[in-house]
């Protein structure tokens, strides 16, 4: 694969979770037109029309990972969180995370942030509200000029 992808594995590390077990960073996130990071934690509304969005793109150029902000949460509280997520979910210990939140300047949960699949630049700082319209990620993408 190409090193399109490199700046997503010095970000999320090696591996990533998918619903399918753990895969290669790069392979999951290699030629993707937008990368969506999406923080959240336990105790904090989800944005559900991610959910819908994203299933309705599913196989396509766009891709969600998924980051629990929470810290010091344990494995299996970690599994049941995300146990229905359809999108890959970030796997790093607590120095990574650290590492993830500050790459995002994150304060607050929920937050999207969205990035140029090609080389992880922010095109969007937030896209919670964007995405809680429910427009079609196509109007979104060109929106975030992507």
């Amino acid at each position: 694969l190409s090193s399109t992808a490199d700046w997503a594995v010095a970000m999320f590390g090696q591996d990533l979770k998918t619903p399918d077990g753990m895969r290669p960073t790069r392979q999951v996130l290699n030629g993707k037109r937008a990368v969506l990071v999406y923080f959240c934690d336990e105790w904090c509304e989800r944005v559900s029309a991610l959910t819908d969005g994203y299933l309705n793109q599913e196989g396509s150029d766009v891709e969600v990972v998924f980051v629990l902000s929470d810290h010091h949460v344990s494995p299996a509280a970690f599994q049941e969180f995300c146990a229905d997520m359809p999108w890959v979910v970030f796997h790093g210990d607590e120095v990574a995370l650290d590492k993830v939140m500050k790459r995002f300047s994150i304060t607050v949960v929920p937050c999207v942030r969205v990035l140029r699949g090609t080389d992880g630049s922010v095109v969007c700082l937030n896209a919670r509200t964007d995405i809680e319209s429910r427009e079609d990620f196509g109007t979104l993408l060109a929106r975030w000029r992507l």
